[in-house]
């Protein structure tokens, strides 16, 4: 039986020198909270149903989907109604993808062939197959072509304004006070926050923890420690952090760490790629 929303469990695998990590989880009633990744986001949907709000529209998620969610996009999930839902998900390095529509804003499609593909290189990869991840990342470039080649839309006008506040917020270790930033931009707090929110689907600060949290990722996976990092990327303290990361990834630091440095097969892993 699937556990709740902690549940989830991530590995390394190496591809042409860079970390991709991969991820299978199976979550009962976690919501996750608007984010992003640095990189691309390619994921099977392995069991119940969910729904996936990305770019600007929600999609609903059922056992077989393909989901493909560009680096910078902003998306939620959740559960959709009381049963459980699990997914797999490998997250591969944009130098490693093919060159997309920049209009992609991410979508969902249903494939007779990438949705087995994917379920087979990720059972492949928990059990220790070396050229599984390779195979996964040119699935999901395969994907993310599919998904651009059958879904385009007009590139999203975005003020000048809010991609300067975007530039301020990711070059930021601590939290900037919007004050300073609306000043800098010629607008009141309040209607920056309102704007920005608007334009990127997530407010200015849940957008810099986001950023945080990208970070957060990228350091424990070169081994550095959970206690080493909430002061060092600018969160209050170690509660906030963990808070934090747990809403936006799903588990705690410090489980995602061991996780990460452990590539033992799980049974509850097992059973969550049976489901399919």
């Amino acid at each position: 039986m699937m556990r709740k929303a902690n549940a989830a469990d991530h590995w390394q695998c190496l591809l042409d020198d860079r970390v991709t990590e991969a991820l299978i989880a199976g979550y009962r009633s976690h919501e996750f909270q608007p984010h992003f990744h640095r990189t691309f986001a390619i994921g099977l949907a392995l069991a119940g149903d969910h729904a996936l709000w990305c770019g600007g529209r929600t999609w609903h998620v059922r056992r077989g989907d393909v989901m493909v969610i560009p680096p910078g996009v902003v998306h939620t999930g959740v559960g959709s109604g009381t049963g459980q839902w699990a997914i797999a998900m490998v997250f591969p390095p944009a130098p490693a993808m093919p060159a997309i529509d920049p209009s992609h804003r991410g979508a969902v499609l249903h494939h007779p062939k990438l949705g087995p593909g994917l379920l087979d290189a990720f059972r492949r990869l928990l059990l220790g197959d070396a050229s599984a991840g390779n195979e996964l990342v040119e699935l999901a470039g395969r994907s993310a072509v599919q998904v651009s080649s059958a879904i385009r839309a007009s590139p999203p006008a975005v003020d000048q304004r809010m991609r300067d506040v975007r530039t301020v917020l990711d070059s930021s270790r601590d939290l900037v006070r919007m004050a300073h930033v609306a000043a800098r931009v010629g607008l009141h707090p309040v209607y920056l926050a309102k704007m920005f929110s608007g334009t990127y689907g997530i407010g200015p600060y849940a957008y810099w923890a986001a950023g945080r949290i990208e970070t957060a990722r990228e350091l424990l996976r070169s081994g550095i420690g959970p206690t080493e990092l909430s002061h060092r990327l600018g969160f209050a303290d170690q509660s906030h952090f963990t808070r934090t990361f747990r809403r936006l990834v799903g588990v705690a630091p410090g489980q995602y760490r061991d996780a990460l440095h452990s590539r033992s097969s799980h049974g509850r892993v097992d059973r969550l790629l049976t489901l399919s």
